[in-house]
């Protein structure tokens, strides 16, 4: 009977533990439940009163403002009384590594002493070399840019040489100097040109590595320029016709530039033993006419001659990742068949892989590339399968996706606009406001 009432007792406290410790349990979930709930609440907030949002041109919007970005107006419009807008933004998708090492010691750009936004500035770095190398059309740009370059609200683009001090620092790879500083004043916009292959070490160059603008051939940069964007190869494209095999033969190359890439030197002289190939550049030349590669409408010449033939072979000078010369796009322009080596992403810029002869899968054997070649310039359904069923619809939606159109150093004032804007209000990580300090 004892034992009975001592199990009894010891039930009776056990079940009251249990049910304290049941009662516990569920007073701390549902307390995680009410912080978790408030934390989301809380982002949810945060996402809808900050309000970014992207339009069709790439602009960014604010819809509505939070009480914080409210106390930061009226912080920042005391630290620079001169702004009218100074709305708390995140960053533009701009480079974000835009400090030099210099910064520190470099005197503010006059647009950050007082707000004007009516034009942008451009100043051309190394300006005779430029002029010199390209015949002079930068001198023409300082006089046709501000006249037909249309930036927002009426503002003028002005490409200059002479203030370093502009807006904005446009420079070309090839002319980089040491001793030139990355920019001349903070927080100038510095902007970078190249159109060829980049080589090892060329991002880590300081005024690659912290420029916001890049003007190049990358389908992810803000100015692209690559050779698929010019106008001759999309309308021919637009016009083109089925050719007929019985009007063409043969196989050419245009082949010149014999030092650059020697790789592609020493596998041509291995092809060359197994299939005869017309030679219009300076490198094997055999044919009667002589090579016109540094004439000035060369890319016109080349696309006359090569639309006697069937095939016509280019490799490029180096194959780096997005880099595509306009070699292969002028033998598209012709009618005839690339049989082609370039980077492997290539096929973004072109109708169709059907429409071009991979080489790089000829690697090592050419001989086996040699017998294919000479199944397109024997064969007539070889021949059409290469040449029929384009996607032109596909490169007009990829090249008006990613292209640059127009010239390039208005389309680097209109993103100039945007940065010197966002200098104002914080949106841009180099502004006006946090320039380093030693």
């Amino acid at each position: 009977m004892r034992l009975r009432k001592k199990l009894s007792s010891v039930f009776f406290v056990l079940g009251v533990v249990l049910l304290i410790f049941l009662i516990v349990i569920h007073r701390t979930s549902t307390s995680y439940s009410t912080k978790a709930n408030e934390l989301s609440h809380k982002k949810d907030n945060e996402r809808n009163s900050t309000g970014l949002q992207k339009n069709n041109e790439g602009t960014i919007r604010l819809e509505s403002y939070t009480n914080t970005v409210s106390e930061e107006r009226e912080e920042t419009t005391k630290e620079l009384s001169f702004l009218n807008d100074t709305r708390v933004l995140d960053m533009l998708p701009y480079n974000k590594n835009c400090f030099t090492s210099n910064d520190f010691a470099l005197p503010m750009c006059s647009f950050c002493k007082e707000r004007d936004m009516s034009t942008v500035t451009v100043y051309f770095e190394e300006f005779g070399t430029l002029n010199s190398m390209y015949g002079n059309t930068y001198s023409t740009r300082e006089v046709s840019v501000p006249k037909t370059c249309l930036l927002p609200n009426n503002a003028k683009c002005i490409p200059q040489h002479t203030d370093k001090m502009a807006d904005v620092v446009f420079r070309m790879q090839w002319f980089i100097r040491n001793s030139c500083p990355v920019r001349y004043c903070y927080p100038q916009i510095i902007s970078i040109l190249n159109s060829e292959v980049e080589g090892l070490g060329y991002e880590n160059r300081p005024q690659v590595a912290h420029a916001e603008v890049h003007i190049d051939f990358h389908p992810e940069s803000e100015v692209c320029i690559s050779d698929a964007c010019n106008h001759w190869y999309r309308d021919a494209l637009r016009k083109r016709t089925q050719p007929d095999p019985s009007e063409r033969k043969g196989v050419a190359m245009f082949f010149s530039h014999c030092k650059e890439g020697e790789w592609r030197t020493e596998w041509i002289k291995k092809l060359i033993p197994h299939i005869h190939i017309d030679m219009h550049g300076t490198c094997f030349h055999n044919v009667e006419e002589g090579s016109d590669r540094f004439s000035n409408d060369f890319t016109f010449s080349f696309i006359k001659k090569a639309s006697k033939y069937r095939a016509i072979i280019t490799l490029e000078n180096n194959i780096q990742k997005a880099y595509v010369s306009e070699k292969i796009f002028a033998v598209y322009a012709s009618g005839a068949v690339p049989v082609y080596w370039g980077p492997p992403d290539v096929h973004q810029w072109l109708p169709g892989n059907h429409t071009y002869v991979d080489l790089s899968k000829y690697k090592y054997s050419q001989k086996s590339a040699a017998e294919y070649i000479k199944r397109i310039l024997e064969d007539d359904e070889v021949f059409k399968y290469h040449t029929s069923n384009f996607d032109v619809d596909k490169v007009f939606k990829f090249t008006e996706r990613v292209c640059s159109f127009g010239d390039y150093v208005c389309n680097l004032c209109k993103h100039a606009y945007k940065l010197k804007e966002a200098s104002y209000t914080r949106e841009r990580t180099c502004n006006c406001y946090n320039q380093p300090t030693e």
